[in-house]
């Protein structure tokens, strides 16, 4: 990364012109940033978001600023170009500049002929690329990146809907005994929406989850009982 960096302000340097440094500069920022800064900082809210004691509130905010890092995370954008342009760029270097050397083909092919030059260099214009080992690091990281982004964000989320649910199962129990008296319901009145059960955590990460010990060991356990059958 840091060589397209320093190949950015050579071209800059080679071209000479205000808009060059003004552009090539501008980009080389935008390109630090998206691809190493921001990938940093969005692991460091990650890890602290899961580790750190935080209220409510605090952790609706550290969500927001992960979700805003993630929208400036363009390190699966870097690595998907350089995986094809290392891939394309031989083709399209020898398509783009041979085609104007037909007159050399004789001269080219004597070469071969004589042993001189070897089959695949008997051209104008080639550039052959590879990709290094800091690819492979790179990719393993934004992978790494991934996983833990989507393995935080969903436990926060049913973390959050968890509380929501919690306070409101509170609140209708501590209206349940205001209710008592109601016995008749007008159902022509009464609205049900079903809602879409969302893909929880739980049901994404379940081979992560593990059975509380003490849960469904005795089922003559009165607390094990249907909760609609305690209503009463």
């Amino acid at each position: 990364m840091f060589t397209v960096i320093k190949l950015l302000f050579e071209e800059a340097k080679f071209i000479d012109t205000i808009r060059s440094y003004i552009g090539l500069v501008s980009f080389s920022v935008v390109f630090t940033l998206t691809v190493l800064v921001v990938p940093i900082l969005q692991s460091i809210a990650l890890l602290g978001q899961w580790f750190i004691p935080m209220t409510t509130k605090q952790q609706t905010k550290m969500s927001v600023l992960v979700e805003i890092l993630q929208a400036w995370q363009y390190a699966e954008v870097y690595i998907i170009a350089i995986f094809v342009a290392s891939w394309q760029l031989g083709p399209i270097s020898s398509f783009m500049v041979n085609s104007y050397c037909g007159s050399l083909d004789g001269f080219f092919s004597e070469l071969v002929f004589y042993g001189i030059l070897k089959d695949e260099d008997a051209q104008c214009f080639s550039v052959m690329s590879s990709i290094e080992g800091g690819f492979y690091v790179l990719a393993a990281g934004a992978i790494l990146l991934a996983l833990v982004n989507t393995f935080v964000t969903k436990a926060t989320k049913q973390y959050s809907r968890d509380q929501v649910e919690l306070h409101r199962q509170s609140q209708i129990e501590e209206h349940s005994s205001r209710l008592e008296d109601c016995k008749e319901v007008d159902v022509d009145s009464t609205e049900t929406t079903i809602h879409p059960v969302p893909v929880l955590f739980t049901d994404t990460f379940r081979w992560l989850l593990r059975r509380d010990e003490d849960e469904g060991t005795n089922s003559d356990d009165p607390s094990c009982e249907d909760p609609s059958s305690l209503q009463n």
